[in-house]
């Protein structure tokens, strides 16, 4: 995968509402920009594509707490001209690499978005495993 790293530029975590219940969460992350630089740490050129990212708690149709990230994307991949200029044309990456940059963005930031959620007593923005006592037969 040509995408090497993510660079946070901002992370907010707001709590609108003191007593959330039913919550519903809704997760969404989206590229904002694309422009080719010089990446000296690698010694390549490439592409920094900019995201925001943001976890928004609903609870009955209001919105009740959010984390917002921005950052950038580090991509290294050899068809990065194509990717700048279809980017210039008409401000779309093409969709295999797009869902790449995408997972990359969600798996990254989901994560730190976890400890945020804690950090203002959220509920986790995604269902995590917990253990359970075995059932008797």
């Amino acid at each position: 995968m040509p995408v090497i790293g993510i660079n946070l530029k901002a992370v907010k975590a707001t709590k609108i509402d003191k007593d959330i219940i039913n919550v519903k969460v809704n997760n969404k992350a989206d590229t904002t920009n694309v422009r080719e630089e010089n990446l000296p740490g690698i010694g390549e050129h490439g592409l920094l594509i900019d995201f925001e990212f943001s976890s928004i708690y609903n609870s009955d149709g209001k919105e009740v707490a959010r984390i917002d990230m921005k950052g950038e994307v580090v991509y290294v991949g050899s068809d990065y001209k194509e990717i700048m200029k279809m980017w210039t044309k008409e401000k779309i990456i093409p969709e295999d690499t797009h869902i790449d940059i995408i997972n990359t963005i969600f798996r990254r930031c989901v994560s730190k978005a976890i400890v945020l959620a804690e950090d203002i007593q959220l509920a986790p923005p995604i269902g995590l495993p917990f253990a359970q006592k075995k059932k008797k037969e």
